[in-house]
């Protein structure tokens, strides 16, 4: 090998072994910089909670409409509904609070989520087999 390729295979090898270096500081600097304080917890993705709201609804609105088949009559309150038609009632994902349920009986029901504002809509239920988002 002449001089200059080996002042060639030198540099070359600077060159690598700086680049090494650099990307390995880089590594240990991104892994000690981390923890706690530099976590950013993921927000709940709006439609994720959107889509368990009207999963939701529509289970109990279903099962709403199966206790009026069998009764001929809307159950006065949710809770009506368990065992038979539901092993539970689910709550409001967003606020942790029931899902409002009103009905005159005979006629017609409305379930509805406490507070629509956190979906941000004015109102989020079903009102007699219709789903309504505003």
């Amino acid at each position: 090998m002449n001089n200059s390729t080996k002042k060639i295979l030198i540099v070359l090898g600077s060159i690598l072994l700086i680049g090494t270096l650099a990307l390995v500081g880089f590594i240990m600097f991104s892994y000690f910089k981390g923890g706690e304080e530099n976590y950013i917890t993921p927000e709940k993705d709006k439609l994720e909670t959107s889509q368990q709201v009207i999963e939701d609804l529509t289970i109990l609105q279903k099962a709403v409409e199966s206790y009026f088949a069998k009764n001929l009559e809307y159950p006065e309150k949710l809770e009506a509904l368990i065992p038979e038609f539901l092993k539970s009632i689910p709550k409001d994902p967003a606020t942790g609070k029931p899902y409002i349920y009103e009905t005159d009986i005979e006629e017609s029901y409305s379930i509805s989520v406490p507070d629509p504002s956190k979906y941000k809509l004015q109102v989020f239920k079903y009102e007699n087999d219709v789903l309504i988002q505003e």
